[in-house]
């Protein structure tokens, strides 16, 4: 195995990141807090990329898909580590700032503190920034590696370029990047004019406009999405939808090929008629006739992962859990098991069923089982990473429903699910240990479970 593409590859993740730090770094002196924070963190991210660049340079070898696994395992936490050099400037201590950052970084949007977050501007834009660089990512990550039959059960839609053998995964990552950029920025520059058209402040535009392509769920105002109105509320309700569907079929309309991504596309159907089956349940639940945009609202933000409805929301509990598990596309920002997994499940479940009532009859399937199978181990490990997380919650000595809610909310990275809980309150609630843990099931959720449990397999590394 060759460590040095994967050093390479965190080098540019981390100059990048540099980068980044300067826009918080303005904010900050324009509005007199402490620029100093980012100014440092962006010098240690630059010193320490640069000399990764640098080492591996001219010595870079193919990258296979053990590397490409294990690049995306240590990504998350070690850019979290630099990612929170601010955070820990400005006061929280260290294992809090790891908590925020991390947790900006995977899109799961949950806070040590809500008042905190948002307590500075500079603070506000860099978890911003923080979301939709995570959001991108994830993107990049679930087509090279994760958007295949072996994960997802099916054959998924292509992206316009080759991902390559076994020996070219890292080079999938590198051309996802590149194809997936300007349209994903694209997407945020749209989403940042129609929030500016409907009334909401630049920089309250700019922050959420990142957060809602990328999943996040953060709205800058304390009060929530609903401080901007039914005209803001519509453009993110939009937007919060394009976050979470295919962009490889994003990708393939933007390039001309309407044909093909319109036949082999499947997610994006499934995901809109879960939309609205959540949303005509969530309306006839409430019985509020004039909710019908609000339960629209709730069920894509739970889907999405988002959880931007979470505070006040007039969603059931478990409704809310099960969308949120549910989540997004493969490809695209959102957590959750993927609607497209589901979707193989419960084919796999009614011809299973077919069989039991129809023992001498002949099925005809598409010869597919190794996938299948796939799912299915993915299914097994997902439920168990679940009912072991909910159970070490309460171990920590809190109730089984708020432990429910926070398990969900961590390896389904939609963090403001805390919001539901029966004694709401924040993840700074939490006592350090379990605030670690959590950080461990957020990035279990952005590695897909099944493909983390990959990297301790002796026989994946043998092979």
């Amino acid at each position: 195995m060759s460590y040095y593409s994967i050093l390479y590859y965190i080098g540019w993740m981390l100059a990048i990141l540099a980068g980044a730090a300067l826009g918080p770094a303005a904010a900050a002196a324009y509005a007199g807090e402490n620029a100093g924070a980012y100014l440092s963190a962006s010098a240690v991210a630059a010193f320490c990329g640069g000399a990764l660049i640098i080492a591996a340079r001219g010595v870079l070898a193919r990258g296979y898909f053990r590397e490409t696994l294990l690049l995306l395992i240590v990504a998350w936490p070690l850019i979290a580590i630099f990612a929170a050099i601010p955070l820990m400037l400005q006061g929280l201590t260290a294992a809090e700032a790891f908590f925020d950052a991390l947790s900006a970084l995977t899109t799961t949007g949950g806070w040590i503190s809500d008042d905190i977050a948002r307590a500075t501007r500079s603070g506000t834009l860099w978890r911003a920034q923080l979301q939709w660089f995570g959001g991108f990512l994830s993107i990049c990550a679930a087509v090279a590696v994760f958007a295949r039959a072996d994960f997802v059960g099916v054959q998924m839609p292509r992206p316009p370029f080759a991902r390559g053998d076994d020996g070219a995964s890292l080079r999938a990552v590198r051309r996802a990047a590149g194809l997936f950029a300007p349209l994903y920025i694209s997407i945020t520059l749209f989403c940042f004019a129609g929030l500016i058209l409907t009334g909401v402040p630049a920089f309250d535009a700019a922050c959420l406009a990142m957060s809602t392509v990328a999943t996040g769920g953060f709205a800058p105002a304390e009060g929530g999405v609903s401080s901007y109105g039914p005209a803001g509320m519509a453009v993110i309700f939009i937007f919060m939808l394009m976050g979470s569907a295919s962009f490889v079929a994003f990708s393939r309309f933007a390039s001309g090929g309407r044909r093909m991504a319109a036949e082999r596309d499947k997610e994006t159907g499934l995901f809109l008629l879960a939309v609205f089956g959540f949303a005509m349940f969530i309306w006839l639940a409430s019985g509020d006739e004039a909710a019908l945009f609000q339960s629209f609202f709730e069920a894509a933000s739970f889907l999405s992962t988002s959880a931007f409805a979470a505070q006040g929301a007039q969603t059931p509990l478990v409704a809310a859990l099960v969308a949120s598990v549910i989540g997004g596309a493969a490809v695209s920002t959102a957590g959750g098991f993927k609607i497209i997994r589901w979707f193989v499940v419960f084919q796999r479940t009614g011809s299973e069923i077919w069989k039991l009532i129809h023992p001498k009859g002949v099925a005809i399937t598409e010869g597919r089982g190794r996938a299948v199978l796939g799912v299915w181990i993915y299914f097994i490990t997902f439920t168990m990473a679940l009912a072991a997380l909910v159970l070490i919650i309460a171990g920590f000595g809190h109730g089984f429903d708020t432990a429910s809610v926070v398990a969900v909310a961590a390896i389904s990275n939609a963090g403001p699910l805390i919001a539901l809980a029966p004694d709401g309150g924040a993840y700074g609630d939490f006592s350090t240990p379990l605030q670690l843990v959590l950080c461990g099931a957020m990035i279990l959720g952005r590695l897909e479970t099944a493909a983390a449990l990959a990297l301790v397999n002796i026989a994946f590394w043998r092979s």
